[in-house]
């Protein structure tokens, strides 16, 4: 049996001069004891870490020899040389070798006890695991909290059907809504939006932006104001008043005041612009355009 031709080549190039045969049939012999005494496919997992160990050690001889080389031939009269890049080469590759050899002494020990390496492995990509999702909580809470007033003391309520095929979490629908907003005295406000895509048309523009339309309550919710114009009110009527974002303001109106009260076809609907919104309100994320004002409950819910 002859072990994998990737390590035979590797090995057969960094060998000394005439001793590649010799190396290459040890390698051989050892992975045909292998193949007859654990299969080929352990054998051939045993033989790559003897092939990378074997290669290593002749790198590495490979290098010593170069290196004793260069001090018997000397110092070249036509060249100038810096000692102190001499210094740090050969600082940097004994720092080199001593870490190959920990590396290579751990990959055969831990060969040795397949066992306690799938324990390590597992063990290592749980730790990982959870500092990242520990991390990511500190960043959100701690690190990038939400630019909201009183963000601590911001909740979103999402519902879950375990068991079915629906995703882990998803939006409530308008009647949970309904619920919380008239039996949940916990919650001293309480906002609800749905977010998509639309096409709006603006004189000869027309494109597919993303658009959430909410109830008036989200913006008092999360502490929001406007920086031109106001926002809707329960008092306007569903679905005809919009919130425009302060990007849209001067990328498609160029920052002019008068496109408070003019109306746009959005959704194939005409929406009267009330207000801008400031740079900093991007919710609920930096792609939303502008923000319908909807109620729930009635014939127009979103």
């Amino acid at each position: 049996m002859t072990a994998p031709k990737w390590a035979a080549a590797l090995l057969r190039r960094l060998a000394p001069p005439g001793r590649a045969e010799d190396v290459l049939g040890d390698l051989h012999e050892m992975h045909g004891r292998r193949v007859q005494r654990r299969g080929r496919l352990i054998a051939n997992a045993v033989t790559a870490f003897d092939a990378l160990d074997m290669a290593v050690a002749l790198f590495g001889l490979r290098v010593r020899r170069g290196s004793v080389t260069e001090n018997l031939r000397g110092p070249d009269p036509g060249l100038s040389r810096d000692r102190n890049h001499n210094s740090r080469r050969s600082q940097m590759r004994h720092s080199l070798e001593a870490w190959t050899r920990d590396f290579m002494h751990a990959a055969r020990a831990l060969r040795r006890a397949p066992g306690f390496t799938v324990v390590t492995v597992a063990t290592l990509a749980l730790a990982i695991g959870s500092n990242a999702a520990i991390f990511s909580v500190i960043d959100t809470v701690l690190l990038d909290p939400l630019n909201f007033p009183a963000a601590d003391q911001l909740v979103i309520i999402r519902a879950s059907a375990p068991g079915s095929d629906m995703p882990e979490e998803f939006g409530t629908g308008p009647e949970f809504y309904v619920q919380y907003r008239e039996n949940a005295d916990m919650l001293e406000d309480l906002g609800m939006y749905r977010r998509g895509q639309t096409t709006v048309r603006s004189d000869d523009r027309t494109e597919r932006l993303f658009v959430a339309r909410a109830t008036p309550s989200l913006f008092t919710t999360l502490g929001a104001t406007a920086a031109l114009g106001r926002l809707p009110t329960a008092e306007d009527p569903p679905l005809r008043v919009a919130v425009i974002s302060h990007w849209l303001w001067t990328t498609w109106f160029g920052a002019d005041p008068s496109v408070i009260g003019r109306s746009y076809e959005v959704s194939r609907e005409m929406r009267t612009v009330i207000g801008v919104m400031s740079p900093e309100f991007r919710f609920p994320d930096d792609r939303t355009a502008l923000w319908i004002h909807a109620m729930f409950g009635d014939e127009n819910e979103i």
